[in-house]
């Protein structure tokens, strides 16, 4: 505030008087009477503060690693190390298409969801001749029609009935299955969302430039327009997708892509830090270690006020989670994602939230964490040590599966009982249990095998002594490769415990995640240059029966195959391949997906070890999370988050 100056004759003047009042003033005894009426001392008006607005409510999610795109064919959200922060970022821009919860498909953007019951789904007979794209039932992938090919004919979804190409026109069943778009749905810039953005999406998935997988693509004879609202996926001729409900691509603005090409879309700026959304919110400023979001008002909800803040702020944090733990209390977080919590002390987080100072929230991982064992190695010199079901059974017997689950800290989930976990619909009860801990029993087996302990030095391990495939007085002595994370490395001290205590001499070596799954010949695993591995795989929708599929064993005729074991079974591959060849709902389809996890507990070529857990943890004052093991992203639904009255 600045001082008025006064003028310097003004000064002078008040001096004068001063000296000229104080020299008349009367002796201090001397009576001076009143000469004026005391006047009722002014009444003040008491000053009122104009009050300030409140400050907007306002929801801070922290992220472990910063995204470099939101641009959702962009290849650091494919494959990128923060291809999971760019999910759940992108979960307050789009909100759907679908949700995957509790192993269904859920509608968000969709009116429904197809079915063969409600006619969104049907099968119509096409005529295809030579050279034509068809799948086929024996290779399972799309290729073309030749003389000499097995194929299915109109009518046929198994192996039994399957016909042999000799030339001309055949007929086979397509899928068709159509999609319709909620009405009214608007881009957040107002324009309308329309049919002809996910068709706009499906063309950018298919073209070569951009790094998407074209699986679906692959299989896709047509997906076009049907109105402003509609849309229709069909197959290649022979192909039944069970998953077939997703098969609608998330629709991108056509508008804001106007006359650029599909390989320069990863350098648009605005395209991958400020993308157009239908969802809850919109991006307002992307700033180093920050995005900020605000509502979007063109949403679309049945819920009256959401999302109900006004301000979403996603942070990326450098530090690991017990530091963002801290960073609750210190109200710099509401929510720390799972990205974050998968690096903390699960008994440090569990003792803030029974002081009331957090809240934790999880739920079963779809996730297996599996010990998988190579029945083939790649090198013909190296000792096939679990080539023998009972090597694979002796082994199990001696790990303690219920101790594993328990020191890492998941005990919510049951321990699983096939390649299936116990959440999954299409899970049952297998007549063949998984073999439970018994120590005796399995060295009980080893011996029965040849698996010798040398009684001269007890401290040495087995050896073999008529051991089929393997040389006479081998070691027992294997590797165990392991993903690189806290809780499997963990788990791998604990079984390289339990089997050293059954005679056998394991060396653990830990490999970085993305090491540990490179295809083959290089990859440790998919190239068959292990003994033993710990890694977790996920589940999905539809069952994974093809992990063990003898056609999916890793080679030069499928360098990309999944089957790292090198198992193979005529009646396993036989129950799977009937996954592939029906949808559920119709005949034989339930009961495949019970033979499979039948045969694969009474062959072993893997043993299931335990179930995770995902976590996210948040103030004690926000409602609404809604943790899923299968979901992409634990926040996925952010729109319906709230805090303190608001809450329930």
């Amino acid at each position: 505030m600045s001082t008025v100056r006064k003028p310097f004759s003004f000064i002078v003047l008040a001096l004068v008087l001063g000296l000229l009042l104080t020299a008349c003033r009367p002796p201090d005894s001397a009576d001076v009477p009143l000469t004026f009426q005391p006047t009722e001392p002014a009444t003040e008006t008491p000053f009122v503060p104009t009050p300030l607005p409140p400050d907007p409510k306002t929801l801070i999610v922290c992220l472990a690693d910063e995204p470099a795109s939101l641009f959702i064919y962009h290849p650091d959200v494919l494959y990128g190390e923060a291809s999971a922060e760019a999910h759940t970022v992108l979960q307050a821009i789009y909100d759907g298409p679908v949700d995957l919860r509790g192993y269904e498909v859920q509608p968000v953007l969709l009116e429904d969801l197809p079915t063969l019951e409600n006619g969104g789904v049907t099968l119509q007979p096409v005529t295809i001749g030579e050279n034509e794209v068809f799948f086929n039932p024996i290779t399972l992938q799309p290729e073309n029609l030749r003389i000499g090919d097995r194929y299915l004919p109109q009518g046929c979804q198994a192996p039994d009935c399957l016909a042999t190409y000799t030339g001309g026109d055949v007929q086979m069943d397509q899928m068709i299955v159509e999609f319709t778009i909620r009405e009214g749905v608007e881009w957040s810039d107002g324009q309308p969302l329309t049919a002809s953005d996910s068709y706009f999406s499906y063309k950018l998935d298919r073209h070569g430039e951009l790094p998407t997988t074209k699986f679906l693509v692959d299989r896709t004879a047509d997906y076009d327009v049907m109105d402003g609202r509609r849309v229709r996926w069909v197959g290649i001729p022979g192909y039944m997708d069970s998953d077939y409900k997703t098969n609608f691509w998330s629709p991108l603005p056509e508008h804001m892509f106007d006359g650029i090409q599909p390989g320069e879309l990863v350098d648009v700026e605005t395209i991958n830090r400020a993308p157009l959304g239908w969802g809850p919110y919109v991006i307002e400023a992307w700033e180093p270690g920050s995005i900020r979001l605000i509502p979007n008002d063109r949403y679309q909800s049945d819920r009256a006020g959401e999302p109900a803040f006004e301000r979403l702020t996603f942070r990326f944090l450098d530090q690991g989670g017990d530091g963002a733990l801290q960073q609750i209390l210190t109200d710099e977080c509401d929510i720390v994602d799972e990205s974050l919590l998968g690096r903390i002390d699960l008994p440090s987080a569990q003792d803030l939230e029974a002081e009331g100072r957090v809240k934790l929230w999880s739920a079963p991982d779809s996730e297996i964490v599996r010990l998988d064992f190579n029945l083939a190695p790649l090198d013909p010199s190296h000792p096939a040590f679990f080539q023998d079901l009972r090597t694979r059974q002796a082994v199990s017997y001696c790990i303690d599966r219920s101790k594993l689950q328990s020191a890492v800290g998941y005990t919510s989930a049951g321990l699983p009982t096939t390649y299936i976990n116990n959440e999954h619909p299409d899970h049952i009860s297998a007549d063949v249990p998984l073999p439970a801990f018994d120590p005796v029993a399995g060295e009980a087996l080893l011996e029965q095998i040849g698996w010798v302990l040398d009684e001269d030095n007890p401290e040495s391990p087995r050896v073999a002594f008529g051991v089929p495939g393997v040389r006479m007085a081998t070691p027992f002595a294997i590797s165990l490769l392991a993903a690189d994370t806290d809780e499997i490395l963990e788990a791998a001290a604990l079984v390289e415990a339990d089997l050293e205590a059954c005679g056998l001499a394991v060396e653990v070596r830990g490999v970085p995640t993305g090491e540990l799954g490179a295809p083959w010949p290089e990859g440790p695993v998919f190239g068959r240059a292990f003994d033993l591995v710990i890694w977790s795989w996920p589940e999905w929708v539809s069952p994974l029966c093809e992990m063990f599929a003898g056609w999916e064993i890793p080679g030069s005729a499928q360098p990309y195959g999944v089957n790292a074991t090198g198992y193979r079974s005529d009646a396993y591959d036989a129950a799977c391949k009937r996954l592939f060849l029906t949808v559920p709902g119709m005949v034989g389809y339930q009961e495949a997906v019970a033979e499979t996890q039948q045969i694969f507990n009474q062959d072993l070529p893997a043993l299931p070890l335990f179930q995770g857990e995902r976590w996210v943890a948040a103030d004690r004052e926000v409602c609404g999370l809604a943790p899923d093991g299968l979901v992409t992203s634990m926040l996925w639904n952010l729109e319906v988050l709230d805090s303190g009255d608001s809450c329930p």
